[in-house]
């Protein structure tokens, strides 16, 4: 399956911060996928968070305001 449209980085975390976020985007109807889970779930030492090794959270592209918005959201809580 080839996937065209473009995505951006909205987190960058542990593998269980990044699934955290990624439910609260997906329940805002966003398009969130996880990206490097499987290095969080072999090598959680490397994917400490925001580090090199962070599980990502991506978005399509047009979603990202949204998306930053909603964490924004979340942290000022």
């Amino acid at each position: 399956m080839c996937d065209a449209e473009e995505r951006v980085v909205v987190f960058a975390g542990t593998t269980a911060e990044s699934d955290l976020v990624r439910l609260h985007l997906q329940e805002s109807g966003i398009d969130a996928r996880m990206v490097g889970e499987n290095l969080g779930t072999w090598a959680p030492y490397a994917a400490e968070s925001g580090g090199a090794g962070a599980v990502k959270v991506s978005v399509p592209i047009g979603d990202a305001p949204k998306a930053n918005d909603l964490l924004q959201q979340g942290r000022d809580e």
